[in-house]
């Protein structure tokens, strides 16, 4: 969906509405409005509330709407202004709702604001204009305060997602594309936006559980009319990395994978193991050879503590890449299918415990760490999120 803001002052207005939509801190909203947007001027008030006529089809959150526009209203007060009667009416209409009931799941939406029209590779933002810019709103629906990780965001995840869309359009160009927990299907929902030149063959999320699966097709759904090009090319399967063993475990619409993509997956030390094992059973399976994660080397589901030797070896050594957009399609073409993974540092035991992982020959893959190559390639940013330096990109190939 397009949402229209003033060119004279667009790079201001589009902070603030990338602020709203993915639900950051109501102060920092307002702190936005103060800079370079004329508030609480008329004019600027009836840009707020053409905002929120986007929010009223992909509705933000019942609390932090009711926060936003009683601090709206308050602010405007606070600096002499007069309210407009669009605003008073939302503000009116969110005060007046009794708040959701303890018990009840935080239903809404958060959305992503990208440039339009989108193509990979996204070099930046458009530039201040004379006329009206226009942006596209990819809205996701969430659960906010369920207990199932794949019904929220994840900074990770959105890390992976700005990286692909600054990545060149051969990295996806026919390609089979595969992406293990794949949750709310954000980066499906927001990659696609820009693959109108760079059609892939498929794009198939997988995640183990049923509800997340069938909110990832719903958020397919309410986006598919802005991604017609890839209309039929995305698919949901289940997959429970617990139960793949060996590549005959692999569902049958993944053992095609030409890419790779996880975000966000290695919260805990078991889930780790299991993730890892089928990430090494799928590019087994897309090489199309036989292959299978010996027994001996687990313990209980995990790793052994010893088992750290490196899985470098002198033939699978990558020829010399130029650290720019092309590294990951360089590597592609040469070890494919190559996986992306993307990692939020937080409990210091379990980021321990994944490195020693990525450096294990136990799971028949090759690590290469491409932080700061994607940290440069991002640089500046596309997408809102908080705790980027705490978000790490690995890039992993078969070791054989």
């Amino acid at each position: 969906m397009l949402i229209s803001l003033p060119g004279p002052n667009f790079t201001a207005w589009s902070k603030v509405v990338k602020s709203i939509l993915s639900h950051s801190p109501v102060i920092s909203v307002i702190d936005q409005l103060h800079e370079g947007v004329n508030w609480p001027s008329e004019e600027s008030q009836q840009i707020l509330n053409n905002i929120m006529v986007y929010c009223d089809t992909f509705p933000l959150s019942a609390i932090y709407y009711r926060k936003l526009m009683k601090a709206c209203s308050e602010d405007i007060e606070t600096l002499g202004g007069d309210i407009e009667d669009c605003l008073m009416e939302r503000v009116v209409e969110a005060c007046s709702c009794p708040p959701p009931a303890a018990d009840a799941h935080d239903v809404c939406h958060f959305s992503y604001v990208v440039p339009f029209p989108l193509h990979v590779p996204v070099a930046a933002w458009p530039q201040p204009a004379e006329e009206q810019v226009q942006v596209a709103a990819i809205p996701l629906r969430v659960l906010r305060d369920h207990n199932l990780v794949g019904m929220k965001t994840w900074e990770a995840g959105l890390c992976l997602t700005e990286m692909c869309l600054a990545s060149p359009p051969e990295l996806f160009t026919g390609k089979c594309i595969v992406e293990l927990g794949a949750g709310i299907g954000s980066t499906a929902c927001i990659l696609s936006q820009g693959l109108a030149r760079a059609v892939p063959q498929s794009i198939i999320l997988t995640d183990f559980n049923e509800l997340v699966l069938e909110n990832a097709d719903h958020n397919i759904k309410i986006n598919e009319s802005s991604h017609e090009h890839v209309a039929g090319r995305i698919h949901t399967t289940v997959c429970d990395w617990r139960d793949v063993n060996t590549v005959e475990d692999v569902p049958v619409s993944m053992r095609h994978a030409d890419l790779i993509l996880a975000a966000d997956c290695t919260y805990s030390e078991d889930i780790i193991d299991h993730l890892l094992r089928t990430m090494t059973c799928l590019v087994a399976a897309s090489k199309a050879r036989v292959s299978s994660v010996s027994p001996s080397v687990f313990q209980n589901g995990k790793i052994l503590e010893s088992d750290t030797k490196s899985a470098d070896r002198e033939d699978t050594e990558p020829k010399k890449v130029d650290e720019d957009g092309s590294l990951l399609v360089e590597l592609g073409r040469q070890f494919g299918p190559i996986i992306i993974l993307t990692c939020t540092e937080r409990s210091v035991e379990t980021w321990q415990y994944l490195n020693r992982a990525l450096k294990s020959s136990t799971f028949q893959l090759r690590c290469r760490d491409i932080t700061q190559w994607a940290r440069k390639l991002c640089k500046g940013g596309i997408l809102q999120f908080e705790n980027r330096d705490r978000v790490h990109t690995f890039c992993l190939y078969s070791a054989n």
